[in-house]
């Protein structure tokens, strides 16, 4: 009986060897591909000797791939892309087709072809439409500039204008004045300009105006006294990227030429939009057959990709794959090869083999859109061994330490309408498609589960926008002392949830907050990496693995209860204790280090240490047994592995010493790092709420008190967008690259290995997913 498919554990893998005939293995590959079953193995890996029989079917199929995309492009340019079919439709299509895979690679490449000199031809008749579109443009700009140098050259001085002395110069040499015009980059004219300028020694006169059909472009036209610089000039032009011209002067000619631009650009029109027409409708025949040829080659390639795996040298006429599939679908193989073998039409049975290997197996893990995403952020770290426990079941860990550090009830709540607002536009954005809706779709249930743990921290925190809300009303009185104020907590009155209102704006405000947040995340911390340790008892359970559960697991759990754990309890002890108003209560600090390196002084009642009877003695059983831990784990496990293999363990005697002495060592010290490491939830919480009060004090509330309605519109905006940078976007980012930390490593070290690889198996449905067929 096969189990069933857990997120506690990777699933359990089998090997399994396929000798397949040469000529079902195709038909064998693609029905192993449509069911996601077997993770191949490539035996020709690395060995470059070896000539890959369906290379050269490979490569046609990437011709095709590369057709086909062409093709592609042209559709959604001329938006005709039509929306991608599913595979069941493609399936449909393929069993009612009856054509072979070269005649379908031809009719495509024959199509490509076709579609090449169309799209050629209309390009040539874009560029042809362009340039007399920019021809007749600039004659229309430099008609009206040739009328007035004329008029200019004519008229002289007569009508009281003062020409320039080069105007004067042609009147006086010669009656015809030479020049070009031309089209360019409104942002290379100034420069063209004057490199003309420069390299006539002055004598060029210019106009230039922006352009009638592109905003981005000038015309600019050159007026000069001689023929032998009109090269030159058009050579400068022409390098700085512009399109020049040189018109006649006559009028008769500028008309004629001016009617045979417009006829030209009549026809090029006519003629280019039969092309658009012809192009279209060419596109709207492929537009039947686009989708189902994509996945077609999709699936081909994948199937020739997955044949060369094969070992083809053992057994003549055979190819022989390997590779790992899940036991619970080891019954579903071979009804598929018998399938394969009828479809291919073989008479040669393929022979299916489950043996036992010294490989290690991939790491299965099913997953669906809820648990999708944490499993990817725990993969980030390191992907599972096959038999240890899967971390990524308890990622629903990380929204909470994400909401202790973004604890506050306001800005969750903004989150939170976010979150909610993705989980009912969901089945939009599936349908719609994409990578980037893919990726909000994988991530909303975090985001909500986020929201939702901030929301109650901060009710925890009582802290709103970083302000209090009186939900059930103070436990504390307003009165007078020797006239002060003060308040004094009502008789066997407590505030039933979270943190009392009464408490914020004071000035022990930072101490007791500051008090209650640390040892909040020193206890998380502490509970957390406990847990972690019995997912490292279950992992050594799982395997059998005694001796790790014995010399190792044991005394690492001692060591971590005897010293951390007592350290939690004497917080919550404390907590739970009274004490009379005024005073400061136990220093715990000193009573762990008194316990340690001052085992022999007493412990009365009324001594600045006390807190519970027997409590010396109890203390010096454990610090007992937390120095005795240490030895035990330096030395019980070699030996005992030493004694095991009789001298002649793997590696030599004085490796397995150093080997344990270096995992000791990062156990011990790390047990205070971590320990230490998980104030980071208390620092973040607390620069989160002082920063909600600065922006409200600072911003909101002293703008506030100008009685200014501009300034206030000001600072309200001011604080606005300080909300939304800093809090929501600076905090939010900082809380959850902590968090992610804390999963990684404070939580992972204590049970994870993550050294395993992922279970890849031949999939046809992720290859189409790809482009975004389901």
């Amino acid at each position: 009986m096969t189990k069933e498919s857990s997120v506690f554990f990777p699933e359990e893998m089998q090997h399994i060897q396929l000798v397949v005939p040469y000529e079902s293995a195709g038909a064998t590959i693609r029905l192993l591909a449509e069911k996601d079953l077997i993770h191949l193995i490539d035996e020709n890996t690395g060995n470059d000797s070896v000539n890959k029989r369906y290379t050269e079917s490979y490569i046609h199929c990437e011709e095709a791939e590369r057709c086909l995309n062409f093709i592609g492009n042209q559709l959604e340019q001329y938006d005709l892309l039509p929306p991608p079919i599913t595979l069941a439709s493609f399936n449909e299509q393929a069993q009612n087709r009856d054509i072979s895979e070269n005649e379908l690679r031809q009719q495509i490449i024959e199509a490509d072809t076709s579609l090449h000199e169309r799209i050629t031809r209309t390009q040539h008749l874009e560029a042809q439409l362009q340039t007399a579109e920019h021809t007749l443009a600039a004659l229309r700009f430099y008609r009206p500039l040739l009328q007035e140098r004329r008029n200019a050259i004519q008229g002289g001085e007569s009508d009281g204008e003062r020409s320039s002395a080069f105007e004067m110069e042609l009147i006086g040499g010669s009656s015809f004045l030479f020049s070009i015009t031309g089209v360019i980059d409104s942002s290379k004219l100034r420069r063209l300009l004057y490199t003309f300028y420069r390299i006539s020694r002055g004598n060029v006169f210019s106009s230039s105006d922006i352009s009638t059909f592109d905003d981005q472009k000038s015309f600019f036209t050159i007026w000069f006294p001689t023929e032998s610089i009109l090269r030159k000039l058009m050579n400068i032009a022409q390098s700085y990227g512009a399109e020049v011209f040189e018109f006649p002067a006559e009028d008769s000619n500028l008309d004629k030429l001016e009617n045979e631009l417009t006829n030209q650009i009549y026809e090029s029109k006519s003629v280019l939009r039969q092309s658009y027409g012809d192009n279209k409708n060419f596109l709207l025949q492929q537009q039947q057959t686009y989708w189902f040829n994509r996945l077609f080659y999709i699936r081909e390639k994948q199937i020739y990709q997955y044949l060369d795996f094969a070992d083809f040298k053992t057994i003549e006429d055979r190819a022989i794959y390997k590779g790992w599939i899940a036991k619970r679908r080891v019954a579903e193989i071979q009804p598929l090869v018998d399938q394969a073998q009828e479809i291919s039409g073989c008479a040669i049975h393929t022979t299916v083999e489950f043996d036992s290997v010294t490989e290690t197996p991939p790491t299965y893990v099913e997953t669906n859109s809820f648990t999708y995403a944490f499993q990817l952020f725990n993969d980030s770290y390191g992907v599972a061994c096959h038999n240890e426990v899967n971390g990524g079941a308890f990622y629903c860990m990380y929204p909470f330490l994400f909401g202790i550090m973004f604890g506050d009830m306001g800005h969750s709540l903004l989150y939170l309408i976010i979150a909610i607002s993705l989980l009912l536009i969901s089945p939009k954005l599936r349908a719609a498609g994409g990578e980037t809706n893919d990726m909000i779709l994988n991530f909303r249930w975090f985001l909500f589960f986020m929201s939702i743990c901030a929301f109650y921290c901060g009710f925890v925190y009582n802290e709103c926008f970083g302000l209090p809300i009186d939900f059930f009303g103070s436990s504390y009185v307003e009165g007078t002392k020797e006239g002060k104020k003060v308040w004094t907590q009502k008789p066997n009155k407590v505030y039933p949830f979270g943190v009392d209102p009464v408490w914020m704006f004071k000035d022990n405000e930072l101490t007791f907050t500051n008090s209650l947040k640390m040892k909040l995340a020193i206890i998380m911390g502490f509970c957390q990496m406990a847990f972690g340790m019995v997912l490292q008892f279950i992992k050594h359970y799982h395997r059998r693995d005694w001796l790790e559960l014995c010399l190792s697991w044991l005394p690492q759990m001692l060591y971590m209860f005897s010293f951390f754990g007592y350290m939690v309890f004497l917080i919550i002890f404390k907590w739970c204790s009274h004490h009379t108003p005024g005073e400061d209560g136990v220093n715990l600090i000193q009573v762990l280090i008194g316990m340690l390196l001052s085992a022999g002084d007493k412990i009365d009642k009324g001594s600045e240490s006390y807190l519970y009877p027997h409590q010396k003695t109890v203390q010096n059983v454990i610090a007992l047994i937390f120095i005795i831990t240490i030895p035990v784990l330096l030395f019980a496990k070699p030996i005992v592995e030493i004694v095991c293999h009789k001298g002649k363990a793997h590696g030599g005697v004085m490796e397995i010493f150093v080997m344990n002495l270096i995992d000791v060592i990062e156990f011990c010290l790390s047990m205070l790092s971590h320990t230490a490491s998980y104030l980071r939830l208390w620092a973040l919480s607390l620069a989160h709420s002082q920063l909600s009060h600065v922006l409200y004090e600072q911003i909101f509330i002293l703008t506030l008190k100008q009685y200014n309605p501009a300034l206030f519109f000001c600072g309200w905006a001011a604080f606005a967008v300080g909300t939304v940078v800093i809090l929501l976007g600076m905090e939010c980012f900082s809380s959850l690259l902590h968090a992610i930390r804390l999963m990684w490593v404070e939580f992972s070290s204590k049970f994870y290995t993550g050294q395993g690889y992922e279970f890849k198996p031949l999939s046809f449905k992720a290859a189409a997913y790809k482009i975004g067929s389901k």
